[in-house]
């Protein structure tokens, strides 16, 4: 049953069907259409009511707002100037991060903006410029985000995976940052001694060419921060290495040669550290 002309011009009439089905609004007459109360009522129920707004309400800021904060899909229902507008962006962006997939480029690559929308929601970064997404600042406020952090570095481009103050800073807040970090950077001695001051565990991320070379392990075994474990094959077997760590008590007999496990001075560093080492001794050992 359809409401008669007479009713769809009252005005009592259309404000309560409209309220309860927003997309009434589709049947009520044209100048309820440009009527902004009844316009808004109608968006309040269903964003999508703004489809059937007059042509001047569709152009109204307070409208759009209201729509898109009801049902984004209504930006694509907008003139292409409004997804243009900063003052707009900026009022939307505040609740509505995701938003910034609708706009143009030109907000999509404005740093205030886009701080705003991943203030909201941090996923919006995957829509930003490809120049933001590059932007230090901008990349670490989504890498902040412990549930975001990881789709980052899929967006991210290779300058920032080697730029050194960029990991470092990443890996104040995101221990597996390191993991995204260029090779270049991992084979890098002063990178990688940096990295370890803020999570030891970096070390496993080094390039083999560190791991395997004497001059990077010896100190980080002799202050302790590196496992015995962890070093390249290349080194488990010299003595400087292996005395480094008995002395600092990163060392476990079992890990190391038949020989060395001979080895009176090794073995007895290494049992007064942890006496369990024994059995891992050489028989005449034990003995002793």
């Amino acid at each position: 049953m359809h409401a008669s002309d007479k009713l769809k011009a009252d005005k009592e009439i259309v404000l309560a069907a409209v309220r309860n089905r927003g997309l009434a609004l589709e049947h009520a007459s044209k100048d309820f259409c440009d009527d902004k109360e009844v316009v808004i009522t109608a968006i309040k129920s269903d964003g999508m009511a703004f489809e059937f707004a007059d042509m001047n309400l569709k152009s109204d800021a307070e409208v759009i707002l209201l729509a898109a904060q009801d049902n984004l899909n209504a930006l694509t229902l907008v003139e292409n100037d409004v997804l243009s507008n900063v003052d707009i962006a900026r009022e939307l962006l505040q609740y509505k991060g995701m938003a910034i997939e609708y706009f143009n480029s030109n907000i999509k690559n404005n740093k205030e903006l886009v701080l705003i929308a991943l203030q909201n929601n941090v996923s919006s970064f995957q829509f930003v410029s490809e120049g933001l997404k590059n932007n230090e600042e901008v990349a670490l406020v989504a890498i902040k985000n412990k549930d975001y952090r990881s789709n980052v570095y899929d967006h991210i481009g290779d300058d920032l995976k080697a730029n050194k103050a960029f990991i470092l800073a990443a890996l104040q807040n995101d221990s597996d940052a390191i993991s995204h970090a260029s090779n270049e950077l991992l084979s890098d001695k002063e990178f990688l001694i940096s990295a370890m001051e803020i999570n030891q565990s970096s070390f496993k991320f080094a390039s083999e060419k560190l791991k395997k070379d004497k001059t990077f392990v010896l100190p980080l075994i002799k202050s302790g921060v590196v496992l015995f474990e962890e070093i390249a094959d290349n080194l488990k077997d010299d003595k400087e290495i292996i005395l480094a760590a008995a002395k600092a008590g990163v060392l476990y007999l079992e890990a190391v040669s038949k020989d060395l496990r001979a080895d009176k001075e090794v073995v007895l560093l290494v049992v007064q550290h942890y006496g369990g080492n024994l059995e891992y001794a050489n028989d005449a050992l034990k003995a002793d």
